[in-house]
């Protein structure tokens, strides 16, 4: 029995009108049930850290805004949260669904041809940023007979911060660097030229280019002469100048303490674990396994 002649379903590579049709209506109905997401591009410069899964130079700046329509509404479709040796790990992921055409309309192939794992998606109706674990690229493959997939099924999980910087120009997104960043105060000396500014880059040494240490300030308390520090680089030295590459502020940088984080996470607190383990450890003991 011969197949229906009317309809090129044999694998043919070319774009018929019923292959046109099934992507409007797909595109269609993303426009009509979707969610206009934020797309962030990881940009980096070294290869990521295969050891701890990490790339210390990624950072966001490019983003692209379209429409995506969001599979899993009724739950999260990832298992129980579980305790693990590193703590409670809560596992939320859910699936994202783009046509192909619409992903190539906001980006073009020459950036990127398809959703990148890695990259973040910003949903604002879920107030909830996440990261691209895994695209499925071959949904809806041959369907009427097209070679190519008409969507890209995107699995996401919700995005864990590890220190990469953000400068989209989008304050919401921008701020996650700010909250989640490690942050150590330095105590600057009470003589200095300028106000720093926050979001501007200090540096210790002749220029940036060249500098022993950099970081970029996430607060300022003039009335203290204290500023709080992100994205550090480097080992800044008491007595020497804290340089502001934009407003060219110039104080001496009098004491710190790298080991005092100031987030709000107690966990996070490396003086304080420190302090709780020379309490409970007992260092006298020379033999633990035995009585000799």
């Amino acid at each position: 029995m011969a197949t229906n002649h009317y309809f090129r379903n044999n694998g043919s590579a070319a774009v018929t009108n019923e292959q046109r049709l099934m992507e409007d209506l797909m595109v269609e109905v993303t426009q009509i049930y979707g969610e206009d997401v934020y797309y962030l591009v990881r940009d980096t410069e070294e290869a990521v850290d295969l050891v701890f899964g990490e790339d210390p130079t990624s950072k966001f700046e490019t983003y692209y805004q379209m429409e995506m329509y969001i599979a899993s509404v009724e739950s999260w479709t990832s298992g129980e949260d579980f305790f693990t040796k590193f703590g409670l790990q809560v596992n939320e992921a859910t699936n994202l669904v783009v046509p192909r055409r619409t992903f190539r309309k906001y980006i073009p192939e020459t950036v990127l041809p398809r959703p990148r794992e890695g990259d973040l998606i910003w949903v604002p109706v879920m107030n909830s940023i996440f990261e691209i674990k895994f695209v499925q690229h071959e949904n809806e493959y041959f369907q009427l007979g097209r070679r190519e997939a008409m969507i890209y099924e995107i699995r996401v999980e919700k995005y864990i911060f590890s220190h990469e910087e953000f400068d989209t120009g989008i304050d919401i997104i921008d701020q996650i660097e700010n909250d989640m960043s490690y942050v150590i105060r330095l105590n600057l000396d009470t003589a200095g030229v300028g106000n720093f500014q926050i979001g501007e880059t200090v540096y210790q040494g002749a220029n940036l280019t060249v500098s022993t240490a950099s970081a970029q300030i996430s607060d300022v308390f003039p009335a203290n002469n204290v500023i709080d520090i992100i994205d550090i680089k480097g080992l800044f030295m008491a007595g020497a100048n804290v340089i502001g590459e934009t407003s060219g502020t110039d104080w001496v940088l009098d004491s710190y303490d790298d080991r005092q984080d100031h987030m709000d996470y107690t966990v996070s607190d490396n003086e304080y674990m420190e302090v709780g383990a020379n309490t409970n450890l007992d260092k006298t003991e020379t033999n633990p396994f035995g009585t000799i």
